[in-house]
């Protein structure tokens, strides 16, 4: 049965008091530590969109409840996408039952080509490369988003970083003045999402959420708030 927007936003608003939120067009927007908080539960299949070679089309798979989780005002200069994926018997999940399936495939974090990448070149930003990955990996990224595995769902959870307007802050763009660069890194944030198998959690769940999400923030803002040669010199 389809939740009704009012419904939704029904059990959002028993959440609103841990990020002192209120709830708009069926979203939890809020605050916390800092951060602009926005949280969104939706149902969809969270399988990846195949090659374009391919057709461009998304993988077989079924819809699943994703509680969507974004944190505005994050730091960091360097787009990237992360996720949870197969490593074996991708092929047999897509013929055989995705409930008896998807329990018993083995399942790595990996990173991906970020969509924003054309977008960080433009601006003269470099995109996340392996030397960066490697950091995050070393700095616990991986290790905090398996807490988050909360359903059987192999692609999920999910997380990216978009720089937005830091990016441009930080780029040396010759066409923007100075004034105008922090205006835009000031009115777009950089932005950190989440996304994990789940419906609308209880308060412990959205807790223990927000609290893998601040120190997810906290690691790609130390990774990622520099160029690797000005970290060396530090």
């Amino acid at each position: 049965m389809r939740t009704t927007l009012r419904e939704k936003g029904s059990d959002l608003a028993r959440l609103c008091p841990q990020i002192e939120g209120t709830v708009k067009d069926g979203r939890l927007v809020g605050r916390y530590q800092g951060y602009a908080v926005e949280a969104d539960p939706v149902r969809e299949n969270p399988a990846p969109e195949m090659p374009s070679a391919q057709g461009g089309t998304r993988q077989p798979g079924p819809k699943v409840d994703i509680f969507k989780l974004k944190l505005a005002g994050v730091a960091g200069r360097f787009p990237w996408d992360c996720r949870n994926e197969p490593t074996l018997l991708a092929n047999l999940a897509l013929v055989l039952p995705a409930r008896l399936v998807f329990p018993l495939i083995p399942t790595a974090f990996r990173f991906h080509r970020s969509p924003l990448e054309w977008f960080a070149k433009k601006v003269g930003v470099p995109a996340a490369d392996a030397e960066l990955q490697a950091r995050l990996r070393a700095a616990g990224l991986f290790d905090e988003l398996a807490t988050l595995r909360w359903g059987p769902n192999p692609y999920l959870p999910k997380a990216t970083f978009n720089p937005r307007g830091q990016a441009i802050d930080e780029a040396r763009l010759t066409t923007f003045g100075a004034a105008l660069k922090e205006s835009v890194a000031q009115r777009h944030p950089g932005e950190l999402s989440l996304q994990v198998e789940s419906g609308v959690p209880s308060e412990e769940r959205f807790q223990e959420l927000l609290d893998r999400a601040m120190r997810v923030a906290r690691i790609n803002e130390q990774e990622t708030a520099t160029e690797p040669t000005e970290r060396r010199r530090t």
